[in-house]
């Protein structure tokens, strides 16, 4: 779930209790104990939840954070929350379709992979440049066994719209199997 990056430093009705300066996890425990999650049900705290709640650590704090509320909390949802996690592709979605590849690659969890149309334009790449200024310079190809992430439907359809696919000797009726 991301913010937009205009909206993270106010503080709205749906934000948790955490995000009170000064209000850390014990806290919040405390809160949650009686059912205030969020800063609208803070600003709607009864006194049954007050005494239920029993003496809290730090008194002042309190009367601090409900003036915080009630004076510099937006009464609205947050604007721009998205949960980019349930889309088909969710750093497409947070990245859009021009930049999401390149965080993928940033990421340190994904350094030792490589994704196959990377791989696909490596190979391309390098056979012209082995074939530049030979007489198949226009007609050169490239052959490569039945890597089944090259042969996966996502990725012929990324040569074809290339035009790489065309260049592609394809390993054919278990040719290359045992």
């Amino acid at each position: 779930v991301q913010d937009s990056e205009e909206t993270e430093e106010k503080l709205y009705d749906d934000d948790s209790v955490l995000r009170l300066k000064r209000c850390g996890t014990a806290t919040a425990q405390q809160f949650h104990d009686v059912g205030i999650r969020t800063l609208k049900d803070l600003r709607n705290i009864t006194k049954e939840q007050i005494s239920e709640m029993g003496q809290m650590r730090e008194p002042a704090a309190f009367d601090n954070w409900m003036k915080v509320v009630n004076e510099q909390c937006e009464k609205t949802s947050r604007p721009g929350r998205h949960d980019f996690r349930k889309a088909a592709n969710p750093y497409e979605e947070r990245y859009g379709t021009a930049g999401w590849r390149e965080k993928i690659k940033e990421a340190a969890q994904m350094k030792r992979y490589t994704c196959v149309t990377d791989m696909v334009d490596h190979i391309v790449a390098e056979t012209r440049r082995v074939f530049k200024g030979s007489t198949h310079e226009d007609d050169c190809k490239f052959y490569h066994d039945a890597l089944s992430l090259m042969t996966a439907k996502e990725c012929r359809k990324y040569m074809q719209e290339k035009g790489y696919e065309k260049m592609w000797i394809l390993p054919e009726k278990g040719l290359f199997h045992d």
